[in-house]
């Protein structure tokens, strides 16, 4: 039952591009780590979680040895596909050319593990795969149109999409099939999403991406520690942190809608204490020497206005009250709503620039490292008073 669950556990990781969760197991699963299993696993492990050099290192004497090594019987057909797997992803034309040559008296079979325990899709998929390394790409399209039609026999929908999803990107170096090829991985990604198989989704979305045609519909921007992760259009790249890092995850969060900058200042300053931070350094709209003679003049112009009532004279009495009423509305307007002194440039325009300034310097830096999702976010984003996030097709993000 442990064989069972581990090879059913490994197809649904793989769909569900979580296959390097599997790390740590491999060693209670191969207790031989040298074994051509063992090291193919592990490397298809590593490769599912970006260690793409330390995965060719182990895989590496697997295929310099050549399909020759994989024992015959009832499980080598299974061997040899999980070899051709492997030389397609390290691009190795010599394996290539035997594993394509082994493979392809079985053209017309597909391939289960064990007892049925999985179906692992048709060889012709497989055929396609070692073909395309080849450089043979008419030979690879007419393998995956085979592939696409045993699996769709078979209702095997999640294999179909992988058949179909290869073949769109045989197409795309051929210029009359391209917008077919760009139709198809709009397709395959659609599918696919609804399917569960986020790895395919998240391929077929970046090859189409990458030939500048589809929309990027999901991406990645947490944070762990001192660390981002962003990952937008089949890239990801790992950032430092930083405060205009924290502003465009507000809002990457609530798409469309608009979030005053000083909100923004008090998510990254811990509340309070942030819009703390946009008083200091800022003067007073009047002194305390100001007020001072402000309030001097007022009880002057008291005693005018009295003195001019006691002598009738209504015209005096007037002009005082005007000044008098003027300066009290200055009083009014350098106080703030809790009568502490209002600071030159209200709060909300301080905010503005500070978080400009600092979206701004996350840009260049995100720039840097990952053009495409600088352009989506310059594209989309906006900044003043007021600040927001509205891409021009939604992007579902992990937060």
């Amino acid at each position: 039952m442990g064989d069972v669950r581990y090879d059913q556990g490994w197809d649904l990781l793989t769909a569900q591009g979580r296959l390097g969760e599997l790390g740590g197991t491999l060693p209670e699963m191969f207790p031989d780590p040298e074994s051509a299993q063992a090291r193919g696993a592990r490397a298809l492990v590593m490769l599912a979680s970006g260690a793409r050099a330390e995965a060719a290192e182990v895989v590496a004497p697997l295929l310099k040895a050549g399909p020759e090594t994989i024992p015959p019987g009832r499980q080598q057909l299974l061997g040899l596909t999980y070899a051709a797997e492997l030389s397609a992803a390290f691009g190795v034309v010599p394996m290539a050319e035997r594993l394509y040559a082994a493979l392809l008296p079985f053209q017309d079979e597909t391939v289960v593990s064990g007892a049925a325990i999985t179906f692992k899709g048709a060889v012709a998929h497989y055929l396609g795969l070692l073909a395309t390394v080849l450089g043979q790409a008419a030979t690879a399209a007419r393998h995956l149109e085979r592939a696409v039609a045993a699996h769709d026999r078979l209702d095997a929908a999640a294999w179909s999409l992988r058949s179909r999803y290869q073949l769109a990107t045989v197409w795309l170096g051929e210029p009359e099939r391209r917008a077919a090829a760009v139709a198809t991985l709009a397709e395959v990604a659609a599918a696919a999403r609804k399917l569960g198989l986020a790895q395919l989704a998240r391929d077929a979305e970046a090859a189409g991406f990458a030939a500048g045609q589809i929309p990027v519909s999901e991406g990645i921007f947490t944070r762990d520690g001192a660390l981002w992760t962003l990952a937008y259009g089949g890239v990801t790249v790992r950032m430092r942190d930083a405060k205009g890092l924290s502003d465009l995850a507000v809002l990457l969060a609530a798409p469309g809608r608009q979030v005053p900058a000083a909100d923004l200042i008090a998510a990254a300053g811990a509340g309070q204490a942030g819009l703390a931070d946009l008083r200091l350094g800022a003067d007073e709209v009047l002194d305390a020497t100001a007020r001072r003679q402000v309030r001097a003049r007022l009880a002057s112009l008291g005693e005018d206005i009295a003195e001019a009532e006691s002598w009738n004279d209504p015209e005096r009495a007037a002009r005082a009250r005007a000044e008098r009423d003027a300066l009290l509305r200055e009083l009014a307007a350098a106080a703030g709503p809790a009568g502490q002194p209002r600071l030159l440039g209200d709060q909300s325009e301080r905010a503005r620039k500070a978080v400009t300034a600092r979206i701004r310097d996350v840009m260049t830096r995100i720039e840097r490292v990952h053009p495409a999702l600088a352009g989506h976010l310059r594209q989309s984003v906006t900044t003043g008073t007021r600040c927001s996030y509205s891409p021009p097709t939604p992007v579902s993000w992990r937060l």
